[in-house]
């Protein structure tokens, strides 16, 4: 079973959270995220936020970007060691 919003939506209903990595070609997401190409600098990341979810965009390496989807957190908090990682991964 792949993650997506509407799958959140129906585990919150069922009081259940959920937090993963999501593939970039849903349709749910928004475009910047289904580029290749983007000014986003290296260990960066911008949050999406719905009502129930939170997507998360974190940008590792020149062309790559993990898509982080969680129901459970709803910010994104970088810890301070030598690789700059979120506190959801």
């Amino acid at each position: 079973m792949t993650l997506s919003v509407p799958l959140a939506t129906k585990l919150i209903t069922k009081r259940t959270s959920l937090v993963g990595t999501i593939r970039r070609n849903k349709r749910e997401l928004p475009k910047l995220v289904k580029s290749k190409k983007d000014n986003m600098p290296s260990f960066s990341t911008i949050l999406y936020k719905t009502d129930n979810c939170t997507l998360t965009i974190y940008k590792t390496k020149l062309n790559k970007k993990v898509l982080l989807l969680s129901s459970k957190c709803k910010s994104a908090k970088i810890k301070k060691d030598c690789k700059l990682l979120l506190e959801i991964i």
